[in-house]
């Protein structure tokens, strides 16, 4: 079920399914939306980076295990991965568990396709869009309430939001 290509396409977006050959291009997403916290530590490089692939790994099974039936999809732009994208369709919903562009395709209306994208097939089925944003990041939080979210779970460090489906219709991306 990746989503609808509208938006996206219009920008060369594309997916495919992840692969285990995925495995270091993902670690290296998922470092570079979390090295940052660590950054004034003053850790070796090693100790960092055996670190943020732990974590890195912890996340990978945890998604799996509480998604079985997720799709892992890798973001392509002109054939090139630009980045990850954990959907999971449930009965009245759809999850968005994840996504992570790379840092040079951020800010460029990208994720804002495809999550634009993600609304209108779920919209399209009736169903809302679920997802959960970590508090500390209030750039996220601010895309996804312009696209439709609102808050609707405190859950501590994460902040759950909803794009509920309108009664018979679409948005308009």
């Amino acid at each position: 079920m990746p989503p609808a290509r509208r938006a996206a396409a219009a920008l060369g977006i594309d997916y495919r399914p992840e692969t285990e050959a995925d495995q270091s291009f993902m670690l290296a997403l998922y470092v570079s939306t979390r090295a940052f916290e660590f950054s004034d530590l003053g850790w070796p490089e090693e100790t960092l980076a055996a670190l943020l692939q732990q974590q890195y790994l912890a996340q990978h099974r945890h998604f799996r295990a509480i998604y079985p039936d997720g799709e892992w999809l890798v973001v392509e732009q002109s054939g090139q991965g630009i980045g990850r994208l954990y959907l999971n369709a449930a009965e009245d919903h759809v999850r968005l568990i994840d996504i992570i562009l790379r840092p040079q395709s951020r800010g460029r209306g990208i994720g804002t396709a495809i999550i634009a994208d993600i609304i209108d097939l779920a919209h399209g089925g009736d169903k809302s869009v679920r997802l959960s944003v970590e508090k500390t990041n209030p750039d996220a939080t601010r895309l996804y309430r312009r696209l439709g979210f609102e808050e609707s779970e405190d859950h501590g460090l994460h902040q759950a939001m909803i794009c509920r489906s309108p009664a018979g219709g679409r948005i308009q991306s």
